[in-house]
């Protein structure tokens, strides 16, 4: 036989509901059942954190036979249709005869749920004999009472109304002022009835007890005004009022009052300064809530307000215990998130933890993967992102969060997302799946049109997979899947994408310009590689000889220049072979490459003099941005005369003004260095 066994916590075991009722009566017990679904977080919360605790496991195993039902299927359907299951987690009490004992919904700690059971499980609780005796209108004031709060525990909130209303009604007028039914008069909460009779109650339930009760329902009148759930309260009369009844806490509900006003104001440097020179004076619910309130204030998000913002609960905090400072930071963090002109990150978080707010307010997700050491992490995290022009884009379409992928969490997400580069930025459906990515940064503008390409399903990542895996692609995605698969550095899918099409493609299309991308892009011996080359002229015939040759000459390049730079361990003789088989291709620029091969030779023999004569001829009439330059002199400019080291500046300095006007002054500082 299967259980669900937590070591030492909560024994759940496989039993059909009628084996467990056979079972708990062999062991004197009651049927405990976990109405539960995949999805609720409390259902979560009470599977792996409460019920495995040895606390849980010490108290309940011997009281009770524990079984567990997905409410969405089959079974746990037919157990909420014969028990009623109004929420989830919903936990049933069941006698050994199938009777219902006690129905207590929510979960809690495990102190609060064994707290809950023990008063469930006492004989005066037991929901179906008071039910029977409420429909034989057989039933005591008392247990009426009784019958509101089991009622109450499971969340039967209409028939709890109707048994308070009966009851407040059959109640005389000296047992409503009575201590015994004080629990269903504080329940109704009719303010103007317990003023009415504050002199009677105070007598009977004590002056302590009803003095908190309504300094608590004026807390939650004015808290509810300060968020703004009541509008235009008359302040001065609720202030008028309360004052009358000489509340010994009356001067912390006249501040509460004040703040109220200056809220009212619009003032927020004001509306600070009034919070914390009466911090002191507020209740910790009162501080939490004119804290929370403080961010429908802001209006625009502001550099110089965040900062003040920042410094208030840096001083709010001063003094506090870490557990209320804790409970505190959620509702600060609200207006530091509101008045940031950036991306707005989430703090201290988890990943589950993020898919789990993700899921309740129905965002997709947005992480940034980076390391202490990436530049352009760096560049990214500094001077892209906090633009407002990011803030207002991503904010308020997005959760968002960060990752060291060298630290915590970060290398797990990694594996799991497969991030290969950095900075790469996943942008993640509500449940964690993968919607699209984004490798590398760029201008504010350039990076959102990058990043909204997720919400384009010819575009996202996820969106073209998802098509890939089901056959769905046309040949025009397939094109597209594998440009999205590189640019995330996904060579071997992108290579597996480019095969599937070049199977699918006619003659006509192969060497049509439409499909040239597959071959341009294509990767050393590839199919679509090996396809080129043998069918070049073909090529050349349909987009011209500098087109076909372009990639080949780039792919060459690259592989020289990765060897020169050390990249690619390759040996000469090696290379060499590499080179003579582009000899047979007639490549239009083909002695440029064994101009490069000689170089790569010169530098591995440590001959500066040859090199630096060969590269004085070759290098100028290369490309400026992909020069082999940029790898190659810091490598030897050390081992040069002075003679050698003036050629190889001036290689450089004509290569500095051959750049982009946006990359010159990072080639010149680069030039600068070598000098």
């Amino acid at each position: 036989m299967c259980a669900f066994v937590f070591a030492q916590g909560l024994n759940f075991q496989d039993l059909s509901l009628k084996e467990a009722l056979t079972k708990a009566k062999a062991e004197n017990k009651v049927v405990m059942i976990d109405c539960y679904t995949t999805w609720c977080g409390p259902c979560k919360n009470m599977a792996n954190v409460v019920f495995p605790m040895k606390e849980s496991g010490d108290f309940f195993n011997p009281k009770v036979v524990a079984i567990k039902f997905d409410m969405e299927k089959p079974a746990g359907k037919e157990i909420g249709k014969t028990y009623g299951v109004p929420a989830y987690p919903t936990f049933l009490f069941i006698n050994t005869d199938g009777s219902l004992k006690a129905k207590l919904v929510g979960g809690g700690s495990a102190q609060k749920f064994i707290a809950r059971f023990q008063k469930a499980m006492e004989p005066s609780r037991n929901i179906t004999v008071l039910a029977k005796k409420y429909a034989s209108h057989k039933i005591t004031k008392k247990e009426l009472l009784v019958y509101k709060e089991v009622l109450g525990e499971a969340y039967d909130k209409k028939l709890s109304e109707k048994v308070t209303a009966e009851l407040f009604k059959k109640l005389s007028a000296q047992e409503k002022v009575s201590k015994e039914f004080w629990p269903l008069i504080k329940e109704m909460g009719d303010i103007s009835f317990i003023e009415k009779n504050i002199k009677y109650l105070k007598k009977n339930v004590g002056e302590k007890e009803i003095n908190d009760f309504i300094n608590s329902h004026y807390n939650g009148l004015l808290t509810n005004v300060l968020i703004g759930r009541i509008k235009n309260a008359d302040l001065a009369a609720i202030r008028k009022h309360f004052s009358s009844l000489n509340l010994p806490n009356a001067k912390s509900l006249n501040v509460l009052v004040d703040i109220v006003e200056i809220k009212q104001t619009g003032n927020i440097n004001n509306y600070m300064k009034a919070i914390k020179a009466n911090k002191s004076q507020l209740s910790e619910e009162s501080l939490a809530m004119s804290i929370y309130s403080m961010s429908s204030m802001i209006k625009t998000p502001d550099m110089d307000l965040y900062n003040t913002i920042k410094v208030f609960n840096e001083e709010i905090a001063e003094g506090m215990s870490e557990e209320t400072t804790k409970g505190l930071s959620r509702y600060m963090l609200m207006s530091l998130r509101r008045a940031y002109p950036g991306v707005w990150f989430e703090k201290d978080i988890t990943l589950d933890i993020l898919i789990e707010i993700a899921t309740k307010y129905k965002r997709p997700i947005f992480i940034d993967c980076y390391t202490t050491w990436c530049g352009p992490c760096k560049n990214m995290s500094t001077k892209v992102l906090p633009m407002k022009e990011c803030g207002d884009y991503f904010n308020d379409k997005f959760i968002c969060a960060k990752f060291d992928m060298e630290k915590g969490e970060g290398p797990a997400i990694k594996e799991k997302y497969g991030v290969r580069a950095y900075p790469t930025f996943l942008i993640l459906n509500p449940d964690g799946t993968v919607l699209h990515k984004v490798v590398g940064g760029g201008d504010a503008a350039g990076f959102i049109k990058r990043v909204d390409e997720a919400f384009d399903p010819n575009k996202a990542l996820g969106s073209l997979k998802k098509k890939f895996d089901e056959g769905t692609l046309d040949k025009s995605l397939l094109l597209n899947y594998a440009k999205v698969l590189r640019s995330n550095y996904d060579n071997k899918g992108a290579e597996k994408v480019d095969a599937k099409l070049l199977s699918e493609l006619t003659t006509a299309e192969k060497v049509s310009k439409d499909y040239w991308d597959l071959f341009a892009n294509a990767a050393y011996d590839s199919a679509p590689y090996s396809y080129l080359v043998a069918n070049k002229d073909a090529f050349v015939l349909s987009l011209g000889r500098e087109t076909t040759e372009a990639p080949l000459m780039s792919l060459a390049t690259n592989k020289i220049t990765q060897v020169m730079g050390g990249r690619d361990k390759t040996s000469i003789s090696e290379l060499t072979d590499f080179v003579v088989g582009f000899k047979a291709m007639k490549l239009k620029d083909y002695k440029s490459l064994s101009s490069l091969l000689k170089m790569t030779t010169y530098l591995k023999a440590d001959n500066i003099a040859k090199l630096t004569k060969t590269a004085s001829k070759v290098l100028p009439n290369m490309e400026a941005t992909t020069n082999p330059f940029w790898s190659l002199a810091g490598k030897v400019i050390s081992k040069c005369d002075a003679k050698q080291k003036a050629s190889w500046i001036s290689i450089g300095q004509g290569l500095v003004n051959s750049l982009p006007k946006n990359l010159q002054k990072r080639g010149a500082m680069m030039l600068e260095r070598l000098k």
